[in-house]
């Protein structure tokens, strides 16, 4: 059944993900777990200790009603069992730098707590025990993708690294898509921006085919294209 199902991706020449560990499995953890698991890893280990509120449920893609007060990471290897039934799926409370060496395997490690403490014991734990350290998170219409943890901070939050603000499952998932991809695709990628960044990206009026042939570049290249790096690219489609 794998040999079929993944037949399509094959093509890509991606770098498959034998097993992970996702610490945090809130609004970009759920969505980085179900990802991982849907690209081929079929074996996950899942960290949190949070059981799930109902705020939680605008950015999963999980039945609120049957999950309310259910703990996240076994709310969330359900969901993705009914998805892909050979998935291994162990789930943990809190991450500790003790529990997460019980985990086999886990060669990649998605990091998407929202505490800077936490993120810093764990970006520091992958360095010693030669993981592979991505951290993925979102704040409002902000995500991150990278191998470093970020080093802001607030006033009144010092270990938390961020303010509560309005949060919309689409900036979570866009977070956790570009976490997988760095790992199995562009590892060099790294992403700090708004949603209004990849939007100015585009050309806002109907593109043509050597536009479009130009547009095809990564997400990551789209991203961060200057205006004047358009034209030149553009100039060279029409040779």
């Amino acid at each position: 059944m794998n040999e079929l199902l993944y037949s399509r991706q094959r093509d890509l020449a991606l770098n498959q993900i034998p097993s992970a560990i996702v610490v945090g499995c809130g609004g970009t953890g759920s969505w980085v777990a179900l990802l991982l698991a849907m690209s081929g890893c079929l074996d996950l280990s899942l960290f949190d200790a949070d059981r799930l509120e109902i705020h939680n449920f605008n950015r999963l893609c999980i039945p609120a009603e049957s999950n309310l007060g259910r703990p996240k990471t076994e709310a969330i290897a359900e969901h993705i069992k009914l998805l892909r039934s050979d998935c291994q799926i162990t789930t943990y409370g809190r991450a500790t730098v003790y529990n997460l060496l019980e985990v086999p395997g886990g060669e990649y490690l998605f990091d998407c707590t929202d505490s800077q403490e936490t993120q810093i014991m764990l970006c520091q734990w992958a360095k010693d025990n030669n993981r592979v350290y991505i951290r993925c998170g979102c704040d409002g219409t902000h995500v991150t993708t990278c191998d470093s943890v970020p080093q802001w901070k607030t006033s009144d939050e010092p270990t938390t690294g961020y303010e509560i603000r309005p949060s919309w499952a689409v900036p979570a998932a866009l977070a956790a898509c570009f976490a997988v991809s760095k790992a199995m695709y562009a590892p060099d990628m790294e992403v700090r921006a708004d949603l209004k960044d990849f939007l100015k990206s585009y050309p806002s009026r109907r593109t043509t085919y050597e536009e479009r042939i130009i547009y095809r570049e990564p997400m990551m290249k789209l991203a961060t294209i200057t205006e004047e790096e358009y034209k030149e690219l553009k100039e060279v489609a029409k040779t």
